[in-house]
This record gives structure tokens, C-alpha cells and sequence, in this order.
């Protein structure tokens, strides 16, 4: 018989926390406007379910929320649990901190410390209020990583019989690296009783920390006797590893501890949508939203028309890079699409690699492209033009650039080589050595003294286990080390410039995937910018197959801005591409003017010879030789140029709505706002949709104004709104409607 004890009982706004102790182990109960959505608390260790032996608590009574501490005991750790409930809003916070009290160092099998949700009543059978529950990924309910965007979204029973995983390869037949976790920034719990949901949130910007789920315990393969003996039960919440990440946490020496992010348990009443909105505001509230005064340039990008990018992925450059770059990137050619910007109505010219001497070098090349003073003001009065750069991190450089010592070593303390295609060995660059991070800091703040308005930093791969002892780092250097060096070169940018504006790629996979979560490294005096992953290449194929439909789904869950450029020539005469990404990136490039007949030839042995190769398990749609675009294409996309910049503040800066994934808003609150409608069916499409004042931001003190136009029109409805809208096939329609105060009484 167990000993049970009723230790603590805390209460918060509609929530209630309460602690027993039995048999040495402790539960947690967790209860929320009368539903419960913890029975119990644990831990897998090893594999293994494994209860948390208690030692003591204590409650903190507070007037913003009392708090519980719990120091506990798994394996070799002691555990120090934190719950804090909100006194005014229905929230827990949860700190979780893991210390090796022993005399000799812990390696940490996988671990996890979370709540226990019961699946099954004391009969055995499924408890029925569980049947409707689904629980959704945040901030990717689409997953960008998927090859065809399939939903992160499922029932409690996929979660029990299911594995999650990860990627680390962007090409689709390279499948994902399963694991016993399912793991993601979040997860929005909701479809329970009377519409009562959990946003489970982790917050870690100083670490590669997820939010994890799993089985406490697996279904066993045959039926037993005994329905109880299963314990049935998903673990979620909490803190644990996932891939080896956070790095700290899986190795304590004797006496350190860790602790891992703030987890923040957040109940409402909705769908998956309010979740993502809850997310979004709390994120936000944490320093992760949209910076002041957020205006970026719109960018023409110079490398879909420049040959230099396609000759090189086509092989006809060889392996003379200077030669090649003296041939295709020149003042003349960079003045040349400077009046391609301009006749677009862009602001900012954007410089792809080619620009320095050298991959990587950040060192402008004044021998073909002049004094860098001259060329920027020649850019503002000539074109009216701001300068933007792509950068790389250690990475993607040509090491002769960059100190000797700055080189990754390997364990016997020599130079790491990479082996190229013709035979070549070359060094790579330590992204955590000090020597190359403060001499590419150095560079980057010459080119910004000298009128760069933005820097992309692209490149950022994990440059690998380096061994050197001179760079700074831990021996070997880890994914965390490599990524505070990232960290440390923007805030120096930052704090010199703050004005200049950065984009940031994964820190971790690049540009292709994103692997870290999306708020890591970010904060005050960080970069600005994410990327939109590798969606420039092929924009309109991505929409169709369902991959960029993600960046509608990060948009709902996120305020920090997404950048990317597209490529003009694939999209279609109805500007949907075009129309997409201005929607869900707040910071739109664009490039790629109807080319001459040999350098569309060039781009189109390189699709075949290399990027379609790669991405041929997602491609839909278009044939393998694309004919020459249309004139016509370029005048629609001046047209859509036009429209955009004159309703430019909306995509920029007002808050984005979902009320499908193929029906946006742009909501300047008092200032009005924009609807945006996509088609992508190849079919006209007919739209109504209804929508109440709350769904797309406004509050009771004002009222959309009813507005009618060209295939279109927007009305009240009772006490909601009716937008009515016939789009051609694959279009986009974009809509821009005003308010005014709603009548008193």
C-alpha cells in the first residue's frame, strides 16, 4: 500500500498546482479551469521511466503568483524544480536546474523531466475527453524541413506510437534522423472539453533548448492481463535532451550545475490559431518582436541575372574563381542592375557573393568594382539606392583570406583538410576561434563605415570539432561555442552600427534548414532578421508543393522579421510568388529580369546539373528546361511593385492574422488594413469568408468600412464581416480596407 502524503497545494489565476509525495517519489497534479492536464510528473532516464525521489520544498506565497520550489533526485542529479503561477494570468512558469552533487563527472543519457498526462481511465480504456485532443507544433504547424510541407500536427495516440525527429540535410530524399522525442519550440495542446487548451512554450535564447514530448511509457507489443500495468502516459513540458542539444547539459563535472530555460505553460480557450497568438504576444513581451521604427529596403538582388553564381553551378567556370569573377562581376555589371532596381521601384541593391576578393574575404574588391565610396554614393544619386551585402561566417571562405591560426585543428593538432571534387585539399576556418571572428569583425565594421545598410550572414554551418587551444573555445569546440561566436560578432556590428540592419541564418545548418529555434541568439543589441530558408531559388514550386505555406504558419507564432529575394523569372504573370512572399516576409528581395537568350542557358544547365538534382523529390509543377520568361512578366511584376511599396507600411509592420492559410491580414489597427487572398488551384477559386472584428486584431471602438471592387467585396454581417472574392487561377488578390470608429450605443 502506498504512503501518500498531500505536501503542497498553490493557486493562481483559474489554475491549480498541487504536490504529493509516496513512496519517496513525488507527483505533481496540474489543474486548469476544472480540467486536468497533469496527473503526475516524471522522468525518463536512460530510456527508462524513472520517478523523481523527493527531498523537500518550499512554497513562496508572492502578490504576482506564489511560487513552489522542489529539490528532487534522478540517477546521479539532483534537481531543483521552480513553478511560479501567475497571479493574473492563467500561466505557469517552470525552471528546471540539474546538478552533479557526486565526486566524479555524469554523462547524461537521453533525459527528460516533465509532466505525465494519463491516457487511460483505471479500467484501462482511453479516457474519452482525450479522443478530440490534438497537439501541434509550434512555430511550424507545416514543416519547412518536410519535403512537402506536411503538418506537424497529432492526436495523443500518434504521439504514443510515433517518433520524432530531425533533419540535417535540405535534400528531400534524405530522410529524417529519427528519435524517441518529438521535439519543437512548442506545442499547443487544444480540442479538449469546452475548448480548453495548453500552450506548452520554451524560452532559451541562450541555448539549443526544445520543447519536448514522448511516451513515459511505450505500448507493449502484446495485450496483458492487467490494463493498469501499461501506464499509458505522454511526458511533455519540462526540460530534457534532444540530438545532444542543449550541449551543455549533457556532460557535468563534479559540483556544476545547469540550468535549462524557462518553460511557460499557458491555458486558454480555442484552437490551435489562439496558441499561436498567445506565443506570439508572449514572445514578443520576452524581446523577441519587431524592432522600432522597422522600415527595410526592398532589395533587387543581383545574382539571378549575373552569371557568375549559374556558370560556377553549371561547371563552366573551372576552378579559376578570380578569373571568373573579374569576368561577370564588374562596376559596370553591378551599375547595370542598379537600373534594374530602380526600374522596379526597389530601394536597395543587394550584392550576392562576388562582391570581395575572395569567397568569404569581406574585403571589397576595388579592382573591378572601384573605390566602395564612390560606388555607394554613385548608388544613392544615381538610383537612389541604399547598399546591401551578403556575408559569410567561417565556413564559406577561402581560409588564405583569414589568419593562419584562425584554422580548425584536428585531435593530432594538425590543420583540418577538406578533400574538393578535382583532388585539392584545402584548410577551413574555426567559427569559434577568436583570431578569425575579431578580424572578420574588423572587416565588417570598414565596409559599414563606409555606407553598407545591411548585412546578411550566411555560412553559418558548424565548422567542426576543432582542437586548437589558442581559439578561445572548449576543447573540442561544440554547435554551442561556434554559435557564441555568431552571437559576439553581430553585437559588436550592433553596438557600432546600430542602425545597420542583419539578417541571421541558422546558426547551426545555414540557410537550408532551420534546426535552431528561431528566437536562439536573439535579443537586444542581436540581428534583426531571420531567413526565410532557401526559397529563393525555386519560389513559385515551393508554394505549390506546400513548403512555403510554413512562413504563413511562423508568421501566426512570430513577430521577429523573416528576409528573403526571389527569382522574378519563376514566378507567373500573375505575380503569385511574388504576392506570397511579400506577404510573409516582411522584408522582401526580389531579382531577375527576362535574360539574354546565352545567360538563360547558362541558368538552365545549372538547374539541371545541380539545384533539380538536389531537390527533385519536391519538384512539382515545372519541366526541366523552362522557356525564356515573357516580357509580359516583367511588367506585371512592376505593376506589383507598385501596389506593394504604396501599401508597403502594412506588409512591413502591421500584424499579420491568418484566417486560412490562403487568406491573410495585415492589420494597422486604427490605419486600416490589407487582405491578402492566393489561388493556388489551377481553377478559379471562389472565396467567402467570415470573419468576426477579434479575428483580425480590431477591438469594440472600431469597425471595418464595407468596401466593393474588382471581382470582390466586403460587407458586414451581423456582428462579423463577409469578404466575397473570386480569384483567376494561381493569382493572388490583394485588398487594402480602411475603419472607422465604430457608433456609440
Amino acid at each position: 500500500m502506498r504512503a501518500q502524503m498531500d505536501a503542497a497545494r498553490l493557486a493562481g489565476k483559474s489554475v491549480e498546482l498541487a504536490l504529493t509525495v509516496a513512496d519517496g517519489a513525488y507527483e505533481l497534479r496540474l489543474v486548469a479551469d476544472g480540467h486536468e492536464w497533469a496527473g503526475g510528473y516524471s522522468c525518463r532516464w536512460g530510456g527508462a521511466a524513472a520517478p523523481l525521489k523527493y527531498e523537500s520544498h518550499a512554497v513562496v506565497p508572492a502578490e504576482t503568483g506564489n511560487t513552489l520550489a522542489i529539490v528532487g533526485r534522478v540517477g546521479q542529479l539532483r534537481v531543483r524544480q521552480v513553478l511560479r503561477l501567475d497571479a493574473d494570468e492563467p500561466v505557469v512558469e517552470e525552471s528546471l536546474t540539474v546538478t552533479n552533487d557526486s565526486a566524479a563527472a555524469v554523462r547524461l543519457p537521453p533525459f527528460h523531466c516533465g509532466f505525465t498526462t494519463q491516457l487511460q481511465q483505471d479500467n484501462g480504456l482511453w479516457r474519452p475527453e482525450l479522443e478530440a485532443v490534438r497537439v501541434t507544433a509550434y512555430p511550424f504547424r507545416r514543416d519547412m524541413r518536410d519535403p512537402h510541407g506536411r503538418y506537424q500536427e497529432f492526436t495523443l495516440r500518434e504521439l504514443l506510437s510515433g517518433r520524432g525527429g530531425y533533419r540535417v540535410d535540405w535534400r528531400g530524399d534524405v530522410p529524417m534522423i529519427p528519435t524517441e522525442e518529438w521535439g519543437a519550440e512548442g506545442w499547443v495542446w487544444w480540442g479538449a472539453v469546452a475548448d480548453r487548451g495548453l500552450l506548452v512554450l520554451k524560452h532559451a535564447p541562450d541555448a539549443l533548448e526544445f520543447s519536448l514530448v514522448q511516451p513515459l511509457v511505450r505500448p507493449r507489443p502484446v495485450p496483458v492481463t492487467r490494463p493498469n500495468d501499461l501506464r499509458l502516459a505522454l511526458l511533455f513540458g519540462g526540460a530534457g535532451l534532444w540530438h545532444d542539444d542543449p550541449e551543455e547539459a549533457c556532460a557535468l563535472a563534479p559540483g556544476s550545475s545547469h540550468t535549462f530555460g524557462t518553460t511557460y505553460y499557458r491555458f486558454f480557450r480555442g484552437d490551435w490559431r489562439t496558441g499561436y497568438y498567445l506565443a506570439r504576444g508572449l514572445m514578443a513581451r520576452l524581446g523577441h518582436g519587431l524592432p522600432a521604427d522597422y522600415d527595410p529596403p526592398v532589395h533587387w538582388n543581383e545574382l539571378y541575372d549575373n552569371p557568375l553564381w549559374w556558370a560556377d553551378w553549371a561547371g563552366q567556370s573551372g576552378d579559376d574563381e578570380a578569373a571568373a569573377r573579374r569576368k561577370y562581376y564588374t562596376r559596370d555589371g553591378m551599375m547595370a542592375e542598379a537600373e534594374k532596381a530602380r526600374e522596379l521601384g526597389c530601394e536597395a541593391l543587394y550584392l550576392d557573393p562576388g562582391w570581395d576578393t575572395t569567397m568569404g574575404s569581406t574585403i571589397w574588391a576595388e579592382d573591378r568594382l572601384g573605390p566602395m565610396e564612390r560606388f555607394v554614393a554613385d548608388l544613392r544619386e544615381k538610383y537612389g539606392l541604399k547598399l546591401a551585402l551578403h556575408t559569410t561566417f567561417a565556413d564559406w571562405h577561402n581560409a588564405e583570406s583569414f589568419p593562419p591560426d584562425a584554422r580548425v585543428l584536428g585531435p593530432d593538432g594538425k590543420p583540418f583538410e577538406i578533400a574538393l571534387p578535382d583532388g585539392r585539399r584545402v584548410p577551413k576556418l574555426c567559427g569559434a576561434a577568436r583570431q578569425f571572428r575579431e578580424e572578420k569583425i574588423r572587416r565588417l565594421k570598414a565596409l559599414a563605415a563606409r555606407g553598407v545598410a545591411f548585412f546578411m550572414v550566411d555560412g553559418t554551418w558548424f565548422t567542426g570539432d576543432c582542437h586548437a587551444t589558442n581559439h578561445g573555445h572548449p576543447v573540442p569546440c561544440r554547435r554551442t561555442d561556434h554559435c557564441e561566436s555568431i552571437r559576439q560578432l553581430i553585437a559588436a556590428i550592433r553596438q557600432a552600427f546600430p542602425d545597420v540592419l542583419i539578417e541571421l541564418h541558422d546558426p547551426v545548418l545555414s540557410g537550408d534548414l532551420r534546426y535552431s529555434p528561431c528566437h536562439y541568439l536573439h535579443g537586444p543589441g542581436a540581428h534583426q532578421e531571420l531567413w526565410a530558408c532557401e526559397f529563393m531559388w525555386e519560389p513559385l514550386d515551393d508554394l505549390l508543393t506546400g513548403r512555403a505555406i510554413s512562413l504563413y504558419y511562423y508568421n501566426l507564432a512570430h513577430r521577429v522579421p523573416l528576409y528573403l529575394h526571389i527569382d522574378l523569372r519563376h514566378d507567373n504573370t500573375s505575380a503569385l510568388a511574388f504576392w506570397w512572399y511579400a506577404s510573409t516576409c516582411r522584408h522582401l528581395g526580389v531579382g531577375g529580369k527576362r535574360p539574354a537568350p546565352d545567360v538563360w542557358a547558362i541558368h538552365q544547365q545549372a538547374l539541371r546539373r545541380s539545384f533539380r538534382p538536389l531537390l527533385k523529390p519536391t519538384f512539382t509543377g515545372l519541366t526541366t528546361d523552362d522557356p525564356l520568361p515573357p516580357p509580359e512578366l516583367w511588367e506585371a511584376h512592376k505593376t506589383a511593385m507598385r501596389r506593394y511599396r504604396e501599401l508597403k507600411p502594412y506588409f512591413v509592420a502591421g500584424e499579420f492574422y491568418g484566417l486560412d492559410e490562403l487568406a491573410h491580414v495585415h492589420s494597422l489597427g486604427a490605419r486600416g488594413m490589407v487582405f491578402a487572398l492566393f489561388n493556388l488551384e489551377t481553377q478559379p477559386r471562389r472565396v467567402e469568408l467570415e470573419f468576426r472584428a477579434e479575428d483580425v486584431g480590431l477591438d469594440g471602438a472600431y469597425r471595418l468600412k464595407a468596401k466593393r471592387g474588382a471581382g470582390y467585396a466586403l460587407r458586414e454581417r451581423g456582428a462579423g464581416y463577409l469578404l466575397e472574392a473570386t480569384l483567376p487561377a494561381r493569382s493572388p488578390l490583394v485588398v487594402d480596407a480602411g475603419v472607422r470608429r465604430a457608433r456609440s450605443g
